[in-house]
């Protein structure tokens, strides 16, 4: 089974709110799909309902298909493996929600007829705040505004590249303590033009997932950039890339959504088919005017640069594909910096998975907005680690604009003498890269001397996670999607687990809260002892009170500074490993 329909199957979303979205376009089978298909009808007359909304997992967002003047409904599960659990949730105002378990087979199409109950015969649905009759006296004075918050997520696809292309799920998380209302505004690559939009109020704690291949509206085989409106309470987002099926290697990526943008963002390493490996750049503009990013390039291995402009209108995005840039050099590997007079936001997608690749693989991160820090935490370097030979390649690159030499130690997990690194002087702008001289283990790394952007590159035969260095300590993080043994094939599919990894500036412990998709409760409060200067990994199949096949939101509390990130891993055949950082609070 794909990370894809894994997601999509434990979406959630509260079953006391409104479903707001477009009908979803009919989706044809193909060979290897599934069919649910039958009549819906209330369970006291037997009457047709129309305009049921059908979704596949216990509460999405978006109604897959919606039933017809008739009762009727069809849905399509795309690329399912043999004797697929999942489960159908039917909503319609003024009835119960109704919930079906189903087993389907692919090439197969079953029938699944559905009663649904009303809240009340014969009465409507109650109002979610009763009207005010009468008002006696003057009435109250206005609440002042919901605060508005908005996170930008430069690249998001639907089938890119097929049916079994890049699809980029996205999660956002309410971190604030309030009830929040999304908004969320989808953008063509092409022309910049508004193509979808969807409403959804979030509670605190829980998370809005966007599936873009399961949204009918949306056209296919299209990039999209999104801009997620929050008016109520600050949200953070990941987006996960994933694609595979049939015939298709499965690989995986993941990015942060940014809550704010930078007139100048650093890149430590693009590569125009080094190596094999290609780095595109997805430029955003979160400003209010349409503003030029000017991307300057400086080679690594020698003397060279090149300048490439992007005009971007706000909100919208841009893309530089290096293969098709004249000034750049075939085999190279750059340093980029890209400056704007409005704020951008950068997603740089490396992969090696071009026609004839013996292992495709890729990952994301995101580019490191203007840097005033001068150290810079890592909490994952490795050495032939973690039993399939996973290693690093760091590419450090002088953010600032004198030249400076950095400082870096490595600390393996579990203490021992931190490892100094001998490094060179670096022009403003270039990069270096090293490759650790160490022993086989994991190590958590801290640079300094200098304004600098860290990019860790770790790759093992099969698979590539990249990640940035964070500059920002905080005593408070967000992550929005962390799993536990997630999958529905358990016999097939090991399943996505995701170890967190909390790297300790001068911490000696943290609360970890566990907060479950389903229905948003508190399921445990784990305190993890931490050690300062040193990292450590939390794997939550060993945390007591969490379950299989489930994912969580984690809120991580600490009165000491730290920084962290999700290492999320399957150990099935292709590129199933990525990483994104913890989230500040916006």
């Amino acid at each position: 089974m794909t990370f894809r329909a894994i997601l999509v199957a434990l979406v959630v979303f509260a079953s006391a709110f409104a479903i707001v979205a477009a009908p979803a376009a009919e989706v044809a089978a193909a060979p290897g799909d599934g069919v649910v298909k039958g009549k819906i009808t209330d369970a006291v007359t037997g009457t047709p309902l129309e305009n049921v909304c059908v979704i596949n997992g216990p509460v999405a967002a978006v109604c897959w298909t919606h039933s017809n003047s008739v009762g009727d409904y069809e849905v399509v599960l795309p690329g399912i493996p043999s004797g697929y659990a999942t489960n159908l949730q039917f909503f319609r105002s003024g009835y119960t929600s109704a919930s079906r378990d189903v087993v389907v087979n692919p090439n197969t199409t079953q029938t699944l007829d559905v009663q649904m109950q009303p809240t009340s015969p014969g009465q409507p649905p109650p109002s979610v705040a009763p009207p005010c009759s009468p008002c006696l006296g003057n009435p109250p004075p206005a609440a002042p505004p919901p605060p508005t918050f908005r996170v930008y997520l430069p690249n998001v696809t639907r089938m890119l590249g097929g049916r079994y292309g890049w699809h980029t799920p996205f999660i956002v998380q309410n971190v604030g303590t309030a009830n929040t209302q999304l908004r969320v505004e989808y953008f063509k690559f092409s022309d910049g033009s508004l193509v979808a939009t969807r409403n959804a109020p979030v509670l605190p704690g829980r998370s809005f997932v966007g599936s873009p291949n399961d949204e009918g509206d949306l056209p296919a085989d299209t990039q999209f950039s999104v801009v997620v409106t929050s008016v109520g309470s600050p949200v953070v987002a990941v987006v996960n890339e994933h694609q595979g099926g049939p015939g298709v290697t499965p690989e995986a990526l993941s990015y942060s959504g940014l809550s704010a943008g930078s007139t100048k963002v650093s890149l430590p390493l693009v590569s125009k088919m080094a190596g094999g490996w290609l780095t595109t750049m997805i430029m955003q503009n979160l400003g209010t005017a349409t503003t030029t990013v000017t991307a300057t390039f400086k080679r690594l291995d020698q003397a060279g640069t090149a300048t490439i402009t992007r005009v971007v209108q706000p909100g919208r995005s841009q893309f530089i594909d290096p293969r098709v840039e004249p000034s750049l050099v075939d085999g190279a590997e750059y340093a980029v910096t890209m400056t704007a007079p409005e704020p951008f936001a950068v997603v740089a997608n490396a992969h090696n998975d071009l026609p004839g690749s013996p292992a495709p693989m890729g990952d994301s991160f995101n580019g490191v907005p203007s840097v005033t820090q001068t150290i810079s935490y890592s909490p994952y370097v490795a050495k032939n680690a973690d039993g399939v030979n996973r290693s690093s390649r760091v590419v450090i690159q002088n953010a600032g604009t004198t030249a400076a030499q950095p400082s870096i130690t490595l600390t393996r997990y579990g203490g021992g003498t931190p490892t100094t690194v001998t490094t060179p002087t670096i022009e403003a702008g270039s990069s270096w890269s090293f490759v650790p001289t160490v022993a086989d283990g994991e190590y958590s790394m801290v640079v300094g001397g200098g304004t600098f952007a860290t990019l860790t590159t770790t790759i093992s035969p099969l698979t590539a996670m990249f990640y940035t260095g964070t500059s920002t300590l905080a005593n408070k993080l967000y992550m929005p999607n962390v799993t536990r043994v997630l999958t529905q094939d358990p016999v097939a599919d090991p399943g996505w687990t995701t170890p967190i990894i909390i790297q300790s500036a001068d911490a000696t412990s943290a609360t970890l809260r566990w907060f479950r998709f389903s229905d948003g409760s508190l399921v445990t409060n784990q305190v993890v002892t931490l050690t300062p200067g040193q990292a450590t990994r939390v794997d939550p199949r060993s945390v007591t009170g969490l379950t299989n096949n489930t994912q969580y939101a984690v809120v991580l509390e600490s009165t000491q500074q730290v920084v962290a990130i999700v290492t999320e891993l399957n150990l099935s055949a292709g590129d199933n490993a990525m990483i994104y950082k913890a989230f500040l609070q916006p």
